[in-house]
């Protein structure tokens, strides 16, 4: 994981290889406007954000055999996997003596994720998430808009 700099944000957390081939994955893009904690300061400036990823729970569903309306093949498996984004927000706050201020976020998110041919219903899964693109921006002194891209990458183990 690098990190890169832009607009002045210091931004880690990034992937930066993806693995080779994968026949199960999905890409999700989240887009979410936060507030800052009642005992938070305002923000004047970000500084540096970083984003970890983590698949909390994961369950096999049945569903039909086909094609999706975008040519999709469905097979009649889909995973569902849910999870959350741990985001660490370094700023300089709005007046204040404090030099530095670190917050949390916490976003949830839950996607389905058509399995492949391939795919044998008796074996483990495991759920890779990486975090392709992260974005932050101030709207207002104590509100944040974060555009997050993930791909969750599963592989059979067994």
């Amino acid at each position: 994981m690098g990190a890169k700099l832009e607009n002045s944000i210091e931004i880690s957390g990034n992937i930066e290889e993806f693995p080779y081939w994968s026949e199960n994955f999905k890409q999700v893009h989240i887009q979410k406007t936060s507030y800052l904690g009642k005992k938070d300061p305002n923000i004047k400036e970000f500084l540096r954000t970083s984003v970890k990823p983590e698949v909390i729970h994961t369950k096999i569903i049945k569903t039909s055999i086909g094609r999706s309306q975008e040519n999709q093949i469905l097979t009649g498996f889909n995973l569902i996997v849910e999870g959350k984004l741990t985001q660490n927000l370094e700023y300089i706050p709005k007046d204040t003596l404090k030099s530095v201020h670190v917050t949390q976020l916490y976003i949830p998110f839950s996607t389905c994720i058509v399995l492949g041919k391939a795919f044998d219903y008796y074996s483990k899964l495991k759920v890779i998430p990486y975090v392709e693109d992260l974005y932050v921006r101030r709207i207002m002194e104590r509100k944040i808009f974060q555009s997050i891209l993930l791909t969750l990458d599963v592989t059979q183990l067994s």
